[in-house]
């Protein structure tokens, strides 16, 4: 199935393994509200909306645009639901959490981490597609992850040293990225490494990111505790070295099947984390001596001296097991369409994007994933300029001015460097029919009037931070008719001829 596929399934709602697994207590503590007045309440909604791309919302907006298909996980803090999303006949994840475990003391920079939250731009990271706020509530549109988590698919299948070796590895490629943007999940758990779909090639992704803002107060975190950090235990949740140490939990858990510290409350595991990790002689006679110096590394009790994700992936546990990531062969037919894809506007360049971040789906991009993970031999989530070159030349691409010019086209953001989205963007061949479909349910999601055309307030809604002369600029190419509007097939040329999409 892929994203826009609005059959219903039914998400399980325990995907942890059964067989030797720790049995996880919740510990919790009663939680007052708050913020149970009215300035308090519109204080939160101000710095949220004020700060971020957040969306002020009336709470029957949820109702009217989402159809709630099942609610699937329910706390004391709020619940998910899977739901069908009106606007695009898509399935999503709608997370809801009260407003009562948002920290009061939250600083402007704290909302402001849901702006980095909401561009996270990674292939193994869960998509965030909206984040809107009522009086009492913060909802969360996510992608719907249809596969097990990865601990259901080990039960399933088994797993051995190098297998555990390339899923750790690529959880931290992929917080290597998210620290980088100065992101702390804060909550690596069993639950939120889950495979994009069921199929065995399927794509391994870290969810829950937008439960990680510093807005979220700790006794939220405190429910899961068995992964937390020494420094978490103590209500320091600001470092990048605590999501290791709950890898390297996750590891443990991987490869024996109990828990490193098995404990029934955050004090216990606190007395028996000081006491140090303890690996049994019956371990290293099945285990790598690299895994073990691996696990005593990652389970480095002092923070600073932990090793970061950087570190840990040049690790040899992790280099002698990596399976060779060469440019699979549709990489030369991708390279060329980069070569023609060339587009004059950067309103055109962040339509293409959203019709890439919300239509798209693995199926269609796997074979592009695997050519963009190939070139991003350092393992930031972009395409530098050095990497891009290297890449061409195991495609006998060495014509600097052709490099130069791939850059310049994908390079959405002007930051001189090509991040996922902007690569899927210019190696689709978008004058294919199902590249054209989704160019028409982005324009009808645009029409919010419904009268089939679009005029300039919709499109700025729909794409927001242009100047007004970018807007007329637009609006001149693309206005044939000049009758103040937009129809679809003036909107298909702007996008296919004029920016010589072909």
């Amino acid at each position: 199935m892929g994203c826009c596929d609005s059959r219903q399934e039914d998400p399980k709602a325990d995907n942890s393994p059964k067989k030797g697994k720790l049995k996880r207590k919740r510990f919790t503590k009663n939680y007052t509200k708050n913020s149970k007045n009215k300035s308090q309440d519109d204080e939160l909604s101000r710095k949220a909306t004020a700060q971020t791309h957040v969306l002020k919302i009336d709470p029957s907006w949820v109702r009217e645009n989402f159809s709630v298909i099942k609610k699937f996980q329910e706390t004391q803090f709020g619940d998910s639901k899977l739901a069908v999303d009106k606007r695009f006949n898509c399935q999503r994840i709608i997370k809801e959490i009260n407003k009562t475990i948002i920290n009061p003391k939250a600083k402007d920079s704290d909302w402001n981490e849901l702006n980095i939250i909401l561009e996270l731009d990674h292939p193994g990271i869960e998509k965030v597609y909206d984040i809107m706020i009522t009086n009492d509530k913060i909802y969360f549109v996510l992608e719907y992850l249809k596969g097990d988590s990865l601990f259901t698919r080990i039960l399933d299948h088994g797993i051995n040293e190098q297998q555990a070796s390339n899923y750790i590895g690529e959880i931290l490629k992929i917080m290597q990225f998210y620290h980088s943007k100065g992101i702390v999940h804060k909550s690596i758990r069993p639950e939120n490494i889950v495979f994009e779909s069921k199929s065995r090639d399927a794509l391994l992704k870290l969810k829950d990111f937008g439960e990680s803002s510093r807005i979220f107060d700790s006794p939220y975190r405190l429910e899961f505790f068995h992964y937390m950090s020494p420094e978490m235990l103590k209500g320091d949740y600001s470092h990048a070295a605590s999501d290791i140490w709950s890898l390297g939990v996750i590891l443990f858990v991987m490869m024996t099947g109990k828990h490193p510290f098995p404990s029934d409350t955050p004090a216990i595991l606190t007395q028996k984390i000081n006491k140090g990790l303890l690996l049994s002689d019956s371990f290293f006679s099945i285990y790598s001596n690299d895994l073990k110096d691996f696990l005593t590394k990652i389970l480095t009790i002092e923070h600073s001296r932990r090793i970061t994700a950087s570190e840990a992936l040049k690790h040899p546990w992790i280099i002698n097991n990596d399976k060779h990531n060469s440019l699979p062969g549709e990489s030369k037919q991708a390279a060329i369409q980069l070569t023609k894809f060339h587009v004059q506007s950067m309103i055109e360049k962040a339509i293409f994007s959203y019709v890439v971040k919300q239509f798209s789906n693995f199926s269609e991009e796997k074979e592009y994933i695997k050519i963009f993970k190939s070139l991003d031999t350092n393992n930031d989530g972009s395409i530098g300029k050095e990497e891009l070159i290297e890449g061409c030349k195991i495609l006998s691409i060495e014509n600097s001015s052709e490099i130069e010019k791939i850059i310049s086209a994908c390079d959405i953001d002007g930051d001189g460097k090509i991040e996922f989205t902007e690569f899927i963007v210019a190696a689709t061949n978008w004058n294919t029919s199902e590249q054209i479909e989704k160019l028409r349910k982005a324009f009808k999601s645009f029409d919010k009037s419904g009268d089939g055309q679009l005029s300039v307030g919709e499109l700025k809604v729909a794409v927001p931070g242009f100047e007004n002369s970018q807007w007329d600029k637009f609006f001149e190419k693309a206005d044939i008719s000049n009758d103040g509007k937009i129809s679809f097939e003036e909107f298909q040329r702007i996008l296919l001829k004029e920016s010589k999409v072909n």
